[in-house]
């Protein structure tokens, strides 16, 4: 499998900054027993490939460069074709319902994976995989806002020459953007 790393000039200034300016990831909030994580990859990809299983790699490889992450299952937060966005980062229902999402620096996202769907979330998280706020302008998703369901015919990796940026609409799918990552439910199982 092959990657795109291509990182911005001022990006790479940011990501070659002390180490004691990336985040270190820890939560203080005493009540948060089982929580998700977010993030936007530092590299990027184009949105050809319509395999989920390339974007979850590219997104677990990012978060594998971030020591601070704990270890668990990364996800792509992205649709293709065959397989929905809120689909590739399930949880289960209970989770879905119940579990925070958090960025990488330890904020609140969303109080739950539906909501960060319904609220469009999505959209509001400009922290990469090692806690630098990055503000994106354009993010691979390929799904239509505020729903985390694929955007017929502008998924990544769709017949069209384009796919959907979050909140932008479409765009060239050759063209390398970032991707958001979500990770698994951390903490002890949950009841389904």
């Amino acid at each position: 499998m092959k990657y795109n790393l291509t990182v911005s000039s001022a990006l790479a200034a940011v990501l070659m900054a002390p180490t004691a300016a990336m985040a270190d990831f820890a939560f203080t909030d005493p009540g948060v027993g089982h929580y998700r994580v977010y993030f936007g990859t530092t590299a990027v990809t184009d949105a050809l490939s319509a395999d989920i299983n390339y974007y979850n790699a590219f997104v677990t490889t990012a978060a594998a460069t971030s020591p601070t992450l704990p270890t668990t299952t990364w996800r792509a937060v992205v649709s293709t074709p065959t397989v929905n966005a809120q689909d590739n980062v399930s949880c289960g229902a209970y989770c879905d319902a119940n579990v925070p999402v958090y960025d990488v620096n330890g904020n609140l996202v969303a109080s739950s994976t539906a909501a960060f769907f319904a609220a469009n979330m999505i959209a509001n998280v400009d922290v990469t995989e090692h806690g630098v706020d990055y503000g994106w302008n354009y993010i691979w998703s390929g799904s239509q806002p505020n729903t985390g369901i694929g955007a017929v015919g502008y998924e990544m990796g769709a017949s069209s020459d384009e796919s959907y940026l979050t909140n932008w609409g479409p765009y060239y799918t050759y063209t390398t953007f970032a991707v958001f990552a979500l990770s698994d439910d951390i903490g002890a199982p949950v009841p389904e």
